[in-house]
C-alpha cells in the first residue's frame, strides 16, 4: 500500500480495504506478519551535509587534484550523502533496507533539500531526522 502522505494513511487505507473485502466477500484474514513500513521523504535540512561535517572538507578536497585530465572540468567534491546500514551478512535476506540521506535530484546543494528513505513509519523517520540534525548541529 502506497500513499503520497504518511504511513499512517497507508495503514488506515489498508485496514479499510481489508474490512470491506472481508465483509463484501465473507472472508477472514489472518495476520501472518506485522505491517512493515518504508518512508520516503523530501526534507529541508538546516545545513548541508558538508556543512554538518566540516572535518571531512579536506578529505573531499583531496579528490579534485587527482581527477584525470580526460575530464574537461575538475569540480570540487563535498560530502553529499549518508547511509546508515547494518552488516547484511549478519542478518537474514528479508531485512530492512538502509536509511539514506542524499541530495534531491536536480536541486542545487545550497537549497539543502534532501531525499531520505528508511524502513520506518513516517513519524519515526521524521524523529530520526530531527535527532540527526540536533546531533550534528
Amino acid at each position: 500500500m502506497s500513499t503520497d502522505s504518511d504511513t499512517r494513511d497507508s495503514d488506515l487505507v489498508l485496514d479499510d480495504v481489508l474490512k470491506w473485502t472481508a465483509a463484501t466477500f465473507n472472508l477472514e484474514f489472518q495476520t501472518v506478519r506485522p505491517v512493515g513500513h518504508t518512508s520516503q521523504l523530501i526534507v529541508e535540512l538546516k545545513r548541508t551535509l558538508a556543512e554538518s561535517f566540516p572535518k571531512l572538507k579536506p578529505v573531499a578536497a583531496s579528490i579534485q587534484p587527482h581527477i584525470d585530465d580526460f575530464f574537461p572540468t575538475k569540480p570540487q567534491y563535498e560530502l553529499t550523502s549518508m547511509t546508515f546500514h547494518f552488516d547484511p551478512t549478519a542478518h537474514p535476506s528479508f531485512a530492512p533496507s538502509a536509511l539514506r540521506i542524499e541530495p534531491r535530484l536536480n536541486t542545487p546543494f545550497a537549497e539543502r533539500l534532501y531525499y531520505s528513505e528508511a524502513s520506518l513509519s513516517t513519524a519515526d523517520h521524521l524523529e530520526f531526522l530531527e535527532l540527526f540534525e540536533r546531533t550534528v548541529a
